[in-house]
Formats: C-alpha cells, structure tokens, sequence
C-alpha cells in the first residue's frame, strides 16, 4: 500500500492496506498506514482509532505519537488529543514534528499565546529548523489573537511567500488563512498545492537542508478535513474542490461520506 499514489488511487490503497492488517494485525505500521489513508478521504474517527491501536504496539514512535494528537483532534475528540500531546512532549520534548504538533494545537484550539510562548522561547526550539520559521508563525499568533484585519492580511501576505517555497508551507499556510477568515487566500493556496494552478508549490516540504518532499501525486488532502480548515468546508467551492481531486469518486465508489458530511 505504501507504494501506491495515494491520490486518484484511494480504492485500491485502502484495500491493500486492509489486506495487509488482515495478515498482520500486530502490525503498527500497517496500521499507520491505513490511518493515513482514511484521514486523507476525510475518515478521521476511524484514522483516530486506528492510531490508537498502532501506538498500544508502537507507544515510542514519534511519526505514530504526532499522526495520532492530530487525528484525535481531527475527530473531535479533544481530551485525548490534550493528554496525547503531553504524553508525546514527554517523551520528545524536542522532537521537531512533536513541537509544531503541540504549537498548532494550541494556537487552533483558542490557545494561541501559549503557542507565541512556545516560539519566543528559544532555548526550547526544535534545533535543526531556520529561525525564519519561528520567525514568520509570531505574525500569525498576534493575528490569532487580535483578530486584527490589518495583522491578518500581513500574516498572510508572509505566509503566501512562503508557500512558494515549499509543500510543508504551503499545507501550514493554507491552514492559517482558513483559519484567520481569509478563504479566498486558503484556496489560492489549495489550487497551486494540489493542482499547480497560479503558482508552482515545491516538492521539498520546507528546505533541503531538513530534507521531506511531498511529490504532486501525493500532496496531502487530510489537510482538507482538519479543524483548522473548516472554513474552506463550509465554503460552496469545497465540492468542486473535492470532486476535482477524485475524493467524491472514491466516497462513492466505497459507499462512505466523509466525516465532516455526517456531523
């Protein structure tokens, strides 16, 4: 399942993945994988659960710990999420993708100085990442919390530079203007990350230097069905958005709707 695009070719993905946990259902990372699958068709209580599952197998894995605290969150189950991200900062209080985890989490769940805390704290920064990273989330943080036009348009003139440089950026840039009221700008971005349509986004995810690439044919949707873009759902482009990317075929094909179709 791993070796197949995920995108276009959801169908068959999530059967080899299913038939994988069939013959291995100790498998965690079988288990990742499927998780995976179903949190990129919009599936996130059944990501969420699954994630439980591999981290009772893998409880020491990073990549498993910050899948699962977005998932929780994702499906609306955010006590856990909370007592997930504690448990995984923990256990890697500096492990990069854990940090952005928590920081995110805050700032999407009403808690953005706390986030701003957590950046303006260099001695506790994830080492290995550019200080321009740290750098460009404060305007957002003070436009989280100001609700303050002006800062929000600065915040997303910053952030839609920086998803020319990268997928990774692009995935967090898309997620903030949703978030901040700017839809328009969350679906430019979501036209040049999925369909290459009036910018070309990278395929390295933020610089080469931390290495990561997210080819086209597996940018990734999940992004499309987290809190944080609720407003691109609610929004009468998200349909054409969806059909265009194959996810309303594979809804049909499999005979589910998404997560946020049944809330």
């Amino acid at each position: 399942a791993v070796l197949v695009s995920r995108n276009g070719n959801w169908t068959r993905a999530e059967a080899l993945a299913r038939a994988a946990i069939r013959d291995q259902p100790g498998n965690d990372f079988a288990l990742f994988v499927l998780a995976t699958q179903m949190a990129s068709v919009g599936r996130m209580g059944e990501a969420a659960d699954l994630l439980d599952r591999a981290v009772a197998l893998a409880p020491t894995s990073p990549l498993l710990l910050f899948m699962r605290v977005q998932d929780l969150w994702a499906a609306g189950r955010a006590e856990d999420a909370d007592r997930a991200i504690r448990d995984a900062v923990e256990l890697f209080p500096s492990h990069f993708a854990i940090w952005f985890t928590r920081c995110y989490l805050l700032l999407y769940t009403g808690r953005a100085d706390a986030a701003l805390g957590m950046v303006l704290n260099r001695t506790d920064r994830p080492s290995g990442i550019p200080s321009q990273s740290f750098d460009e989330l404060v305007p957002v943080l003070n436009a989280a919390m100001t609700r303050q036009p002006a800062q929000i348009d600065a915040a997303i003139r910053i952030q839609m530079a920086a998803a020319h440089r990268g997928a990774g950026y692009a995935e967090n840039a898309m997620q903030f203007a949703a978030f901040l009221g700017r839809v328009d700008a969350a679906y430019e971005i979501a036209a040049a990350y999925y369909l290459s349509r009036g910018f070309r986004v990278p395929d390295v995810r933020f610089t080469p230097e931390q290495g990561g690439y997210t080819r086209m044919s597996d940018r990734r949707t999940s992004v499309l069905f987290l809190p944080s873009t609720a407003a691109m759902r609610r929004d009468p482009r998200f349909d054409a958005l969806v059909t265009e990317l194959g996810l309303t075929r594979y809804w049909q094909e499999a005979g589910v709707q998404p997560d946020y179709r049944r809330a």
